[in-house]
């Protein structure tokens, strides 16, 4: 059996695209939502996996806060009948303002989602309109009310400086506003320029400037002593939490190179050394569902099926709706635990837990490695319950690419 953590599910529509967005999502589809919610129900249900119970659950888009009521509870249905879902789950939904109403967040806290992350990315309206967002500063800040109101105390909120045409200043009332909203958690970006966004076209052609580099830097380093003062912890290089309770559950898996399940168009997931992607296209998707629905229908009208509608599949078949499937070779598993655990800037590489996987230690495997970043003081061993861990220092918070790029 698989003890299985986490369950990622893929809402992949917005009502307008972002000017910076690369993800997968799709705008202007939202006729398609109810066929693409009754595929994914059967890609939950036709699971083959062996797995524990879900102890975290993440439906993120896209802009999952689209759905109604009915449709978010047909889909965690689904995980409970199909896995199971714990007790103490942590439960999150990403939710967009400008797409929900007051009483959105006392109906998902009735279905016993417990997390909130809201897509802020700034309280300046200029910077929102450059962005393409659909909301005002005024809207999100009414949209965390709401929240409150409605009994979610665990919030978390997404925010991004570099962005173009933005000072110093304009920045620092970005951080004037968490201290009024105090979150429970902050995911907090420095814009990254995606090739074939429209941002990237625009930077590209000289419509809009980005700040210089030691700007961007000055952003990073305002943020690290403000919300130090506030209290916050930053434990990983773009995530700060109200205390270790408060840390992303559901992140931390990902990050700690764990398995998960991963359902939606375009949805990714890893068990063992397999790491697989859902086909993108949403209307490939959907009849790609509905064509396995539709044959284990027939097999089950025709006595085939044995074990109520579930097909007798080995982990070897990783679902219905797969279009990559990756082999991992050992090699590649130790330097991706290396520099997602690096990531977690109090946590970092647990030299135990990489023993336990790997039968060795990391010196044994990137001595030369970790040998040059403990010299450049970038990193440092620090002394844990569970034995040693290898760290980020202060001084690499703002070179990490060079930390990651010692175990690509």
């Amino acid at each position: 059996m698989i003890d299985m953590t986490a369950v990622y599910v893929h809402i992949p529509f917005c009502k307008r695209r972002c000017t910076y967005c690369d993800f997968i999502t799709y705008a202007n589809l939202d006729a398609m939502l109810p066929e693409y919610l009754e595929a994914l129900q059967d890609e939950i249900l036709l699971a083959s996996f062996d797995v524990a119970e879900a102890k975290t659950i993440y439906i993120g888009g896209g802009t999952p806060s689209l759905m109604n009521k009915k449709q978010i509870a047909g889909i965690l249905d689904c995980i409970r009948q199909r896995f199971g879902i714990s007790e103490d789950a942590e439960i999150t939904i990403e939710a967009n303002p400008g797409t929900v109403h007051a009483d959105f967040y006392k109906h998902i806290r009735d279905l016993g989602i417990n997390r909130l992350s809201l897509g802020v990315q700034s309280f300046d309206d200029r910077d929102l309109k450059v962005l393409g967002r659909i909301h005002t500063s005024d809207e999100a800040l009414a949209s965390f009310e709401q929240a409150r109101k409605a009994g979610f105390d665990n919030i978390s909120i997404d925010l991004i400086f570099g962005l173009p045409e933005q000072t110093l200043a304009g920045w620092r009332k970005n951080l004037a506003q968490v201290e009024r909203l105090m979150p429970e958690h902050l995911s907090i970006y420095s814009l990254i320029l995606e090739p074939g966004t429209l941002l990237n076209r625009w930077v590209e052609r000289g419509l809009v400037a980005l700040p210089d580099d030691d700007l961007v830097a000055d952003m990073f380093e305002e943020t690290l002593t403000f919300l130090s003062r506030l209290g916050y912890v930053y434990y990983e290089i773009s995530s700060w939490a109200l205390g270790e309770s408060k840390e992303s559950r559901h992140n931390k898996v990902y990050w700690r190179a764990n398995e998960y399940l991963g359902f939606g168009a375009g949805a990714v997931g890893r068990v063992g050394d397999r790491r697989w992607r859902n086909m993108a296209n949403v209307k490939e998707y959907i009849l790609k569902l509905r064509q396995v629905a539709r044959s284990i229908k027939v097999e089950n009208a025709l006595g085939l099926l044995s074990n109520g509608g579930f097909v007798q599949k080995t982990d070897a078949d990783l679902g219905s709706a797969v279009a990559e499937v990756e082999n991992l070779s050992v090699q590649e598993q130790m330097r991706e635990m290396m520099m997602l655990g690096l990531r977690m800037t109090e946590e970092g590489l647990s030299e135990p837990a990489f023993y336990r996987r790997f039968g060795r230690l990391p010196d044994a495997i990137f001595g030369v490695e970790i040998e040059d970043l403990l010299k450049k003081g970038l990193v440092a061993w620090h002394p844990f319950e569970d034995g040693r861990h290898l760290v980020m220092t202060p001084k690499a918070y703002l070179l990490g690419n060079l930390v990651f790029r010692a175990f690509v």
